[in-house]
């Protein structure tokens, strides 16, 4: 229970830091002078770089047996890359910067998350993580609605300085003991194997990732343009995690019980219907509270993925299973997400942004379907026995 407690202090810090600096993180750059097709180039470049070297680091991390060093580093190089980029001016210094925290940055929430899981029961490990996870998404609120605040009052810098300090404060936090991996080319081939056979899986999530990478890179930029003062920005985002506060317990609970590929149709096709609702709405007494709905999906999709993650893999392959789920489904589709919504929103405006992202996400859930419906014969977690 100790444990439980130092870990949900860590994730509710650790998130505030991200709602702390990301929102603001694309406005910072505008603010600058960079077109939204430099933003996205940026966007693309840093997850293109993170791609190879996030599988190097997990994949260090279980060769090792270690996880809490590589995340005490990714927290220090974040902190200093962040105020790197608050002190920044222009494409290529933004350009370099955003390379560099790709590269020695860890995959900090992969990482994370594989210690949550080695500490949870075998048959509830959704119910234990999400009880976890929710004070992440408890940890968003507070700081991008406070963020949000500070920045309309100060200047938008200041976000990365705030974040900074908090991240400042999960250095210094001690979260016990943690899991010892090592693995074996036996146990390498056998974690390959798994992940072949979920090719549905992969796929869907990819597309919609890749929908994700598309819009919400321009989200705060969209509230931005139709209006929404910087206070009310910062509580758009505290409210698109709101939602995720029950949903995340719920979903915990319900893929234990009834399986994984449920909750992600249901997440996937309330990411789509957010799409398509942006690409008609233009004020922000609309918009703000349409950001729940990203709350909702993501809190679904998130809880059930990391669970079904866990499912597949070998006990000494959890930090390269969580790292191959973070960094393909992450940073493969937003190497090209935002440079597509870059290019779409320069060319052809805010409607076609939108409606694009909201048609991929449908697609992930449609991809998913036939797999759920052909459900028997497999376990509860949603996955083949034979796997």
């Amino acid at each position: 229970m100790a444990a439980q407690r130092r870990f949900k202090i860590l994730y509710f810090t650790y998130f505030a830091a991200l709602g702390a600096v990301l929102p603001y993180q694309v406005l910072f750059f505008e603010r600058k002078g960079l077109s939204f097709t430099q933003i996205g180039v940026i966007g693309s470049a840093a997850a293109a770089a993170a791609i190879p070297l996030g599988l190097l680091w997990v994949n260090w991390s279980d060769r090792a047996g270690k996880r809490r060093p590589f995340i005490a580093f990714g927290f220090i190089s974040q902190i200093a890359l962040w105020l790197g980029i608050s002190a920044a001016s222009g494409f290529w210094a933004f350009l370099l910067l955003m390379l560099l925290a790709s590269i020695l940055v860890p995959p900090l929430e992969a990482l994370l998350n594989v210690v949550v899981l080695a500490g949870s029961d075998e048959t509830r490990k959704g119910t234990e993580y999400s009880l976890v996870r929710v004070w992440g998404s408890v940890g968003w609120i507070v700081s991008a609605a406070v963020g949000g605040a500070l920045v309309q009052s100060i200047e938008l810098r200041f976000s990365f300085f705030f974040g900074s300090a908090l991240l400042a404060l999960c250095v210094v936090q001690q979260f016990g003991s943690e899991p010892h991996g090592s693995g074996s080319a036996n146990g390498r081939r056998r974690e390959a194997t798994r992940l072949g056979r979920e090719v549905s899986f992969l796929a869907a999530t990819l597309i919609r990732e890749l929908s994700v990478g598309i819009a919400y890179a321009f989200l705060s930029i969209y509230l931005d343009k139709i209006g929404t003062p910087y206070w009310l920005l910062g509580w758009a985002w505290a409210i698109s995690a709101l939602p995720e506060l029950p949903i995340m317990v719920l979903a915990g609970r319900a893929s234990d019980r009834i399986g994984r590929n449920p909750l992600l149709i249901a997440g996937f096709a309330c990411s789509s219907a957010m799409g398509y609702a942006y690409s008609v709405v233009r004020t922000p007494v609309l918009a703000v509270p349409l950001m729940s709905l990203s709350g909702i999906s993501f809190g679904l999709s998130h809880i059930a993925s990391v669970g079904f993650m866990a499912d597949i893999a070998p006990h000494n392959r959890q930090a390269m299973a969580q790292g191959v789920y973070v960094v393909l489904t992450t940073n493969v589709p937003r190497v090209a997400g935002p440079f597509l919504g870059g290019l779409i929103l320069d060319r052809m405006g805010l409607a076609a942004l939108f409606s694009t992202s909201g048609t991929l996400s449908l697609i992930s859930a449609v991809i998913l379907a036939p797999r759920w419906l052909s459900s028997r014969g497999t376990d509860p977690k949603g996955h083949h026995e034979s796997t």
